[in-house]
């Protein structure tokens, strides 16, 4: 008999070690839940922490939990509400029985202490599908999430096949995981079909909690299910069977069609009586443009009428399969003519899209000869048909080559997140005339940013090292055969390989060789550039530790004794230590080294002198570059500081630490409760959570963690917070390459040497967190504000030089203009002694000048080094350069506002609605008078064009003045883009464009955005910032849209430089630069130089030197 057990104060559950077919017996009969004694808790293990609350339902609540057993993060899940034990048991078996990549996995079940049965299932982190639907901007994007609907249809068809139905299929039960996965959730309602509900009666106060936590969630009777999305037999409480989930996916499909659920109202009651009668708008007028063959889909699933509807989610999942693979859809009664085109695309695999036409017009000209043949009496119109055939097979060409290139862009888009490298794969099938090129573009750009990345080819013999070289170039791979392999990342290829033995080890050193070792040869030093191997005159090196540079290393000999390796002159120093060496730390300048055994370590300088020694239960050791050291011993961590003096420090944990590595001066601790913690020499501050720890843990690149988990994924944690790169396929017994400082890493295992570039996927961090804002002044040079002092500072990117600006401002200046040509700012303060006043700041000069100052001045910068200005009155001045100042125009009213339209041109406007434009070389004048609003600036697109703002209004001056706009509300800002304008509006910062031709309508790009958004010099590229942190970057003309990765510590705050190649982002720990991927005209050529991954006919990811 299970000993009774006992809770503590960290909120441990006690699981139960009965299997899932013993369940019958904790769960407590009728008489039991009635209030008959509470059945005693399952086996007493301290195994599950109890975390927060990841959310609640009228039957149970589910949390987020810490397995100490196994060392992972899991979700909770428990009843609360009386009477519904029985149904929970039934959701354990039945959840216990589907087997499935899209069904949430069950780990373990229990009783808790109060007598209460919970579950325990993987955690998976996500967004739900109707959260993912209203991200969407049109039917384009809502059309890249039908393969993750697919997935969820497939989930459904699984559980269908064992006989199980789910019953609440809705949107919200649909989870898209950040690792690309698609979970179906929630199978609290779901039962056997042809089981008896056998549901106890639940109680007025349990049916109105239930109702609280989810409005449109009912339970009448004995219907349950969610109102918009269950089935008329459902919603009239008739028995259900595989059908009445069939129409719950229709309903979903329509609802990622349309946007909105089938069945709408403003009650539960309204909506069920809507469903009882299929009150459903049709998919024709609520998505237009929606592909026909999907509308039929879903319109057979959501029959009202169970029998016309599919049989099971498996018909229903094949259908939309078919629709995605181009084949003929069931549900879709084709026309003759449509059969036709489905011929065509059937062979595509096959035929070119021009062989495919000469295919059809030879099968409609073999048609119109039979006609001919047949009926002679009608042989001119037998030939009009036969044209006309010839048309529509031409026409069919077409349409299977867009539907083609539609389907390839939807996929790549599909992978970003989850497989960038095959993103770019895919993208390789799009020809380089499709209409869909520019918005491939763009997913391309995200693709890199994530990490697509190349491979070079290797042994699939195991990988024993794998190492970056000190030059970040070069990649060292030794196999357990002895086989040394050298590859140069830059030329993508092996560049030597040489066997050495069983068993061999390889450090590299000074000048780009190699220390060659094992414990039974003797040692060698081999050139991989010129293959020359050099014998060394000792042996029996067991393992070795190089500095950075290579040119000293620490070797431990097979007697576990230590030396000193000097890579010059090839010679071993014995270290003076008493004891069997068990590890080595060297400082990766080799200033200073640390040897120890199981109970002594001693710390040496460069010239062997003791620093400090320590006589202890001793374990893993860690030197960071800051001159300190790490020991980790009975899971707990002392830290050595040699600076000023040798000071050992037991760093305070919170529980047992499993593992430990420096990034930079930070050490960061792995602890048994998933807790990551840091240490910088004082406190122990928190880190974050990991559901998934290695022992391999490395630091590279700048200050950057970096780890492989068991889920194909690469982590890392820094200073822009903690991430994940996709690993492109499969790695079994893979080796992590990485090195400080280097931005190269890779991974090595089954045949494949996949290779990253750190300074792609994690942008440049160029500010401390006390930097305020930032704007490019040219593509190199950043302007950055620091503190609510408003001290600036010079940054140039290309140098990583910075210099301060003499200017110090009390309140936060308004940046008014740039000229990324002089490399000129203006500023705008707001709070000056004498009124407002504008300061210029120049790229390269110390100090601010003063433009203008008064009570109602403004000011413009013009291209040419010249400044345009008015200070409240009817004149406006300019200057060139450092000439004085003159009066360039007289307006009729007080001059208003002014803008730079070319150069040494300008524009300016005056209170009464008088508009000028001036040339300062020749002092021309030209005038023109607008209707004026309370509110107007001018703005131009820097080719000699006006735009004049009154309100809402939008005018050009471009010859003539016309009104080319109008909007419902203010206008705020206006941006000269390429083909056209840009128009900001409302505080919601909602963003138009509009192009500069006769009848053209403004289009709405950006529906709202956290920040102002930014946009390039050249009118090329828009970003903008909206929710999560995300920024979608956005192509223009085209308007093709994209985005970048998402930093957990990102900020609003962006700006772009003038050519659109690169963007600063706000984060808490200071500025980044992102760099954009610059394409060339040649997209094919840029996708193959970006990764020779490639995807077989079955979709498959390879590498261009595997077999097909």
């Amino acid at each position: 008999m299970a000993a009774t057990p006992t809770s503590d104060a960290g909120g441990v559950l006690k699981p139960s070690s009965k299997k899932r077919d013993e369940m019958d017996d904790t769960v407590p009969a009728r008489g039991e839940i009635d209030g008959d004694p509470p059945i005693r808790p399952t086996i007493p293990l301290d195994r599950y922490r109890i975390g927060k609350e990841l959310g609640r339902g009228g039957m149970g609540r589910v949390v987020e939990a810490f397995d100490v057993q196994l060392g992972r993060t899991v979700a909770l899940k428990e009843v609360l509400t009386k009477g519904t034990h029985r149904r929970f048991a039934r959701e354990i078996h039945i959840t216990a029985r589907l087997e499935h990549a899209s069904i949430v996995p069950l780990y373990d079940s229990g009783i808790t202490m109060e007598g209460k049965p919970f579950y325990v299932m993987r955690k998976v982190s996500g967004k739900p599908l109707d959260e993912m639907v209203a991200r969407c901007i049109d039917l384009d994007e809502r059309l890249t999430l039908l393969p993750r609907l697919l997935s969820a249809i497939d989930a459904v068809a699984h559980a269908h096949s064992r006989g199980v139905i789910h019953r609440d299929i809705k949107p919200q039960n649909i989870l898209l995981a950040e690792l690309g996965e698609t979970v179906v959730i929630d199978w609290g309602l779901a039962k056997v079909v042809g089981e008896e509900e056998d549901e106890p009666q639940l109680s007025a106060a349990d049916t109105h909690d239930a109702d609280a936590g989810d409005s449109l969630r009912t339970q009448v009777g004995s219907v349950f299910g969610t109102p918009g999305f269950m089935a008329p037999e459902q919603a009239r409480g008739e028995a259900l069977d595989t059908q009445g989930d069939v129409y719950a996916l229709g309903a979903t499909l329509y609802q990622l069609l349309s946007g909105e659920p089938p069945v709408r109202g403003v009650s539960a009651t309204e909506v069920m009586d809507k469903t009882r009668t299929h009150d459903i708008r049709p998919l024709t007028e609520t998505a237009s443009g929606a592909p026909p063959d999907l509308v039929a889909i879903a319109t057979k699933a959501l029959a009202f009428d169970p029998n016309n509807r599919y049989r099971d989610a498996g018909e229903l999942a094949a259908d939309v399969r078919r629709f995605l693979e181009g084949q003929l859809v069931a549900a879709h009664d084709y026309t003759t003519r449509q059969r036709l085109a489905r011929f065509a695309r059937r062979y595509r695999g096959v035929l070119s899209v021009t062989a495919l036409a000469a295919v059809a017009v030879a099968v409609m000209s073999w048609i119109g000869v039979h006609r001919i043949l047949s009926e002679r009496d009608a042989a001119t119109q037998a030939r009009l048909e036969a044209d006309e055939d010839r048309r529509l097979a031409v026409e069919a060409r077409d349409r299977l080559a867009e539907r083609h290139d539609a389907l390839v862009v939807m996929q790549a888009r599909a992978q970003l997140d989850a497989n960038p490298t095959e993103s770019v794969a895919i993208l390789k099938q799009l020809p380089a005339t499709s209409p869909r090129i520019d918005e491939a573009r763009g997913i391309a750009s995200a693709a890199a940013l994530r990490g697509a990345t190349f491979a070079i080819q290797t042994t699939t013999e195991a990988a024993l090292q794998a190492e970056i070289a000190p030059d970040g170039r070069h990649l060292l791979q030794v196999t357990h055969d002895g086989m040394v392999r050298v590859f140069d990342l830059d030329l993508r290829r092996m560049i030597v390989s040489r066997t050495f033995g069983v068993a061999t080890r390889a450090e590299w050193i000074a000048d780009g060789k190699l220390l060659v070792y094992n414990r039974k040869t003797a040692a060698v030093v081999f050139d991989p550039k010129t293959s020359v191997v050099e014998q060394l005159a000792f042996t029996a090196i067991e393992t070795a530790w190089p500095t950075a540079s290579g040119d000293r290393a620490i070797v431990r000999m097979s007697d576990y004794s230590a030396a000193l390796f000097d890579a010059a002159t090839k010679t071993l120093t014995p270290i003076p230590f008493d004891g069997k060496v068990t590890d080595v730390a060297i400082a990766k300048d080799g200033s200073w080294y640390a040897v120890s055994s199981r109970k002594l370590l001693v710390v040496f300088d460069r010239a062997g002198q003791e620093l400090s020694r320590r006589t202890d239960k001793l374990g893993i050791m860690m030197a960071s570059r800051a001159r300190t050291l790490a020991v980790l011993y009975d899971s707990k961590i002392a830290e050595l500081t040699l600076d000023p003096t040798p000071v050992w420090t037991e760093i305070p944990l919170t529980a047992a630490a499993t593992w430990m590595s420096y990034r930079g001066r930070e050490l960061v601790i792995f602890q048994t409760t998933g807790d990551v913690q840091g240490w910088k020499g004082t406190k122990v501050y928190r880190r974050g959570t990991f559901d998934r720890l290695s022992p391999m843990m490395r630091e590279g690149g700048d200050d950057v963690l970096v780890w492989l988990r068991d889920d194909g994924k690469l982590n890392w944690i820094g200073d822009l917070g903690r991430g994940a790169v996709a690993i492109p396929t499969v790695a079994h017994r893979a080796r992590l390459a990485v090195r400080p400082g280097a931005q190269r890493m890779a991974v090595v295992g089954d045949g494949a040497v996949v290779v990253f570039d750190l300074a792609m996927i994690l942008p440049q961090r160029i500010a401390g967190q006390s930097y305020m804002k930032a704007l490019f002044v040219d593509d190199q040079t950043l302007l950055v504000m620091r503190d609510m002092q408003a001290k600036f500072e010079w940054h140039d990117l290309a140098t990583g030089k910075v210099s301060t600006v003499d200017y110090n401002e009390m309140h936060l200046p308004i940046i008014s203009d740039v000229d990324p040509i002089d490399g000129r700012v203006l500023m705008r303060e707001e709070h000056a002694r004498n009124g407002p006043r504008f300061v210029l700041l120049r790229k390269g000069r110390d100090r601010a000048e003063t433009v203008v100052e008064g009570d109602k001045p403004w000011a413009r910068l013009v291209a040419g080094n010249a400044i345009v200005y008015g200070l409240g009155d009817s004149q406006v001045f300019a200057r060139i350069g450092d000439e004085p100042a003159r009066m360039v125009a007289k307006l009729d009213g007080v001059s208003t506002h002014g803008v730079g339209i070319g150069l040494l041109q300008f524009a300016a406007h005056s209170s009464t609605g008088e508009v000028v434009k001036g040339d300062l070389r020749t002092g021309a004048i030209e005038r023109v008078r607008v209707p004026t609003g309370t509110d107007g600036f001018l703005a131009s697109d820097g080719k000699g064009r006006v735009f004049i703002v009154e309100d809402n209004r939008l005018l050009i001056w471009d010859g003539q003045v016309s009104e080319i706009a109008k909007f419902d509300k203010p206008i705020d800002r206006v941006f000269g883009v390429e083909g056209g304008v840009a128009i900001q509006t409302g505080r919601e910062r909602a963003i138009y464009v509009l192009e500069l031709r006769a009848g053209a309508a403004p289009h709405r790009v950006v529906a709202a955005s956290t920040n102002h958004p930014a946009f390039a010099t050249n009118g090329k590229l828009l970003a903008a910032a909206g929710n999560g942190r995300e920024i979608q970057m956005i192509e223009l003309p085209s308007r093709a849209r994209w985005t970048l990765p998402t930093l957990s510590t990102a900020r609003d705050g962006i700006g772009m430089s003038p050519s659109g190649t690169a963007l600063f982002q706000q984060t808490d720990t200071g500025i980044v630069i992102w760099r954009i991927p610059r394409i060339g005209r040649d997209f094919a050529a840029w996708l193959d130089d970006r990764s020779n991954g490639v995807v077989d006919k079955d979709g498959v990811l390879g590498w261009s030197w595997q077999s097909p």
